[in-house]
């Protein structure tokens, strides 16, 4: 058994080769210290406290664990958005879009309104699909709420679509919306 703290023959062997070969190639670190020096200073180290060596494996853990996710993910030909990606853009007061996917003229997006937002009338060159995700709207007098849908054809004109107390819907829509104001 060998003495704490102390390299075994195979290890002083293993490190001396390491250096070698990192001298070689010209990628020796020019402030290696030498094993002798490293040895007695490692040995020198007061032990860590119980709970604070607890906290620092915690921390380690913690930060190893913890990987921010990928916004958006490409997968064998699709795109995933996750929910915290994308950007969010204003649109209206206290209404905000965030897009998810064009091509050519069709889009799709989220639009997020906040309590007491209103959206301003528009027409639609083209069928647009709604379907409400939270909350409700009233598009006039007709209350669209979470989990409905709502297909507005080309042609038609919608008045004001205002949001009480929030609502988030998702939209398709097969072409450009401007909206007044």
């Amino acid at each position: 058994m060998k003495a704490p703290g102390k390299r075994t023959a195979h290890q002083r062997e293993t490190r001396t080769a390491r250096t070698n070969s990192a001298a070689a190639r010209g990628t020796e670190n020019s402030t290696v210290v030498e094993e002798g020096l490293l040895e007695s200073l490692l040995l020198g180290l007061e032990p860590i406290e119980p709970a604070r060596k607890a906290a620092l494996e915690a921390s380690i853990v913690e930060r190893v664990r913890h990987v921010e996710p990928a916004t958006e993910v490409r997968y064998q030909n699709t795109v995933t958005i996750r929910s915290q990606g994308g950007l969010w853009d204003q649109v209206a007061p206290g209404v905000h879009m965030k897009r998810l996917h064009r091509e050519g003229n069709a889009r799709s997006f989220l639009l997020r309104l906040e309590a007491g937002a209103e959206l301003p009338g528009h027409r639609h060159e083209a069928d647009e699909e709604c379907v409400v995700l939270e909350g409700e709207v009233f598009l006039g007098e007709l209350r669209v709420a979470a989990g409905d849908y709502h297909l507005a054809r080309g042609g038609t004109t919608h008045n004001t679509i205002r949001s009480p107390h929030g609502a988030v819907l998702f939209i398709r829509s097969a072409s450009v919306v401007t909206y007044p104001g």
